[in-house]
């Protein structure tokens, strides 16, 4: 069965409170339907985002960087890079200086239920 997929609107981005972020991230799901694949995302990270180092006990995460620069436990990932987690590994702190747009693939639903601060 295919889903019927159209170009993404930024206009149906929404906020996203992460704990111990700078409020100038948003988010636009492209799939959040786990019978037809992991969840897909659009994450907008406006300049100066700063999220802190955590992780997830259930997802793997890959991220693919569509534009601007993010930055993740200092390593710089311009746009067409690609990197990613497994479940249990800090990753972060994640931030941009100059804004990003980021493909989040998440392979089990991340919430205030899978996110966790490093240390934790």
């Amino acid at each position: 069965m295919y889903q019927n997929i159209t170009t993404a609107d930024a206009s149906k981005a929404i906020p996203l409170p992460i704990p111990g972020s700078t409020p100038t991230i948003t988010m636009q799901p492209l799939n959040l339907d786990y019978s037809i694949g992991p969840a897909t995302l659009l994450f907008h990270f406006g300049p100066g985002t700063f999220i802190p180092a955590h992780y997830h006990k259930k997802a793997n995460e890959t991220f693919y960087v569509i534009d601007g620069e993010f930055i993740d436990d200092g390593q710089i990932y311009p746009a067409g890079t690609f990197f990613a987690c497994t479940p249990g590994t800090v990753h972060g702190p994640h931030e941009t200086k100059t804004g990003a747009t980021v493909l989040v693939i998440q392979t089990a639903q991340v919430d205030g239920s899978d996110f966790y601060l490093a240390g934790e």
